[in-house]
């Protein structure tokens, strides 16, 4: 079984046992970090698995972090460890995996294709989330992270609860439908879906024509497309009450960094001084822990917690890692 890795900096060993079902997750002697995947249910009564980390001992109550994945059909575990120092500082990290994500992190790749539709992972976030709410019941923080696609659910998710008070949007856009942002990308000749407009519009087409098929364009079957497509997390940002961070590489070639621009551009207008954004000269893609940039957006990330009040100058410290790095 696979588990999470520990950074050089936490100088701790890090064990993961995973149990069934709300099992509560036993102290494992010598480790400092404790992890253990529940299966929870959405408000669709469908199940999905919740990762949940907190250091041992500790009642990981002082603020929550919900991570929200992106398109690949593969566990987010490894993708999220970046954010384990929130554990530091007596928080819980929850990594709600996408549908079809099994608790020894297989996957059911029939499964996850049937249920690649936006409102499916929309559902195993807000399961993660009500779950998380009903066993720390308190008024903490709860930061609401989403990765690529998983940012277009999380945004979501924070429109329908409430208790979400923090929402990061890594790597999102946001600001055009991702139809737009194809487009773009099949006109600067940056994408793999299409070699041309022609061929972009006719696969289009064939999504129109049979929005419920498993058939595949790319990675992801029809439906997934047909469900994404459309929409931009646009109106959920913007709708928002919470502080709200948007952070992009400029040299992503997976979304248009324009898209993000003009989602900062319309909170502007706006006056939606809760909206932050945040873009990162020569990255690409953000967010994920094999990325060079995790560590920069870690330190933005902390930085803008401590700002907006959810974490105190040593907490921000610690989580960014430069606690440590002083030491």
């Amino acid at each position: 079984m696979r588990g999470l890795s520990v950074t050089a900096l936490m100088v701790v060993a890090l064990v993961l046992a995973f149990a069934l079902g709300g099992c509560a997750p036993a102290p494992i002697e010598g480790a400092r970090l404790q992890g253990v995947g529940t299966v929870v249910h959405g408000p669709d009564g469908r199940p999905s698995v919740v990762y949940e980390v907190r250091t041992v001992g500790a009642s990981g109550g002082r603020i929550m972090v919900v991570y929200v994945g992106d398109d690949r059909y593969r566990s987010a575990l490894d993708d999220a460890q970046w954010l384990i120092g929130f554990c530091e500082i007596d928080g819980t990290l929850l990594i709600a995996e996408r549908p079809g994500v099994n608790l020894d992190e297989s996957v059911d790749r029939e499964e996850a294709a049937k249920r690649s539709r936006k409102g499916d992972r929309v559902g195993a976030a807000l399961g993660a989330v009500d779950s998380a709410v009903a066993r720390w019941p308190t008024d903490g923080p709860l930061v609401l992270i989403g990765v690529g696609e998983g940012g277009h659910v999380a945004a979501r998710v924070a429109r329908l609860r409430s208790r979400v008070t923090h929402l990061v949007l890594i790597g999102v856009g946001g600001g055009w439908t991702p139809e737009e942002e194809v487009r773009e990308l099949v006109r600067r000749g940056e994408s793999d879906l299409a070699d041309d407009v022609a061929e972009l519009d006719a696969a289009l087409a064939g999504v129109d024509a049979e929005p419920d098929s498993l058939e595949r364009w790319g990675r992801h079957p029809y439906r997934r497309w047909a469900s994404y497509l459309p929409e931009s997390p646009r109106a959920d940002v913007l709708g928002l009450p919470i502080p709200v961070l948007l952070i992009h590489g400029d040299r992503d070639r997976s979304v248009p960094v324009e898209s993000a621009r003009s989602l900062a551009g319309a909170a502007s207008e706006r006056g939606l001084d809760t909206v932050r954004y945040v873009e990162l000269r020569g990255v690409s893609r953000t967010g994920r822990s094999a990325d060079g940039s995790a560590g920069v957006v870690l330190t933005q990330l902390a930085k803008w917690l401590r700002q907006t009040g959810a974490l105190s100058a040593r907490e921000a410290s610690v989580v960014s890692g430069e606690d440590a790095r002083d030491r």
